[in-house]
């Protein structure tokens, strides 16, 4: 038997999802009305070839989406690229360039140094 999860709920979010809900809810009771209002003058045989017309063309729709996308027509946004080695390591694994060692090092110093500071002044504090 499963215990149940002591779920904490925020009562701001639990107030802005509630509020898309609604908002989302209105939207689609606005659209309803306006699709009723628009077909109320078509007969019964007229709203059955609008229901036709829709579901095929969706349909037809759907279908070239799926054919594109298993046959690769289209537009080619996503494309797989291969992984390339990065051009500073040699096929030895050594690298390509040598750094200035002595300024590398100067860097990393100024950089502990700095560190170091910033810990002295929390420390102080």
């Amino acid at each position: 038997m499963k215990k149940d999860k002591n779920i904490v709920t925020n009562p701001g979010q639990e107030k802005i999802a509630g509020n898309i809900v609604l908002k989302w809810r209105q939207m689609q009771e606005a659209w309803a009305a306006y699709m009723q209002r628009g077909l109320e003058h078509f007969s019964p045989t007229g709203k059955k070839y609008v229901v036709i017309c829709f579901s095929v063309f969706s349909g037809g729709f759907c279908l070239y989406l799926i054919a594109a996308s298993v046959m690769g027509i289209g537009n080619k946004y996503s494309i797989v690229t291969p992984i390339k080695k990065p051009q500073h390591i040699l096929k030895s694994g050594e690298p390509a360039r040598v750094f200035n060692q002595e300024a590398e090092y100067n860097k990393i110093e100024k950089l502990k140094k700095y560190r170091d500071s910033i810990y002295k002044l929390k420390k102080n504090k």
